[in-house]
């Protein structure tokens, strides 16, 4: 049911919205021995959002992360891949403008994301 969900949403916020691809660096393991890191890694995470008003919840969810609530975008974000979201941090460009995942709140009503709103600042 919930991979039905999941489909009919990103059907949806497709038709309206923008294809987005959030980006993630992990940096390489470090070596004690050598003082070398190994390679980063680095994770995308597809889809399609929508800019949307930030909601009360949202503002709630700024608020409490210490964000000014005229300064986040809302992004109402269906991945690609069912259940996958990008991590805080992760960087997305969004009208010409780097930003980046300062919260996320996930729509996951079998435990795995169908949708999220994305608060993303400079």
């Amino acid at each position: 049911m919930t991979a039905q969900a999941h489909a009919s949403a990103l059907a949806a916020i497709r038709s309206k919205g923008a294809a987005v691809v959030f980006t993630s660096i992990t940096e390489g393991e470090h070596d004690p021995l050598t003082e070398t890191f190994g390679e980063p890694t680095v994770t995308t995470i597809e889809g399609y959002a929508l800019g949307t008003r930030a909601g009360p919840a949202d503002v709630e969810l700024y608020t409490a992360n210490g964000l000014s609530v005229s300064d986040t975008l809302t992004l109402l974000f269906a991945p690609e891949t069912y259940g996958e979201l990008p991590p805080i941090g992760s960087e997305v460009i969004w009208a010409g403008d780097k930003l980046f995942v300062r919260t996320i709140a996930p729509l996951a009503p079998a435990g795995t994301a169908i949708i999220a709103r994305i608060g993303v600042t400079r």
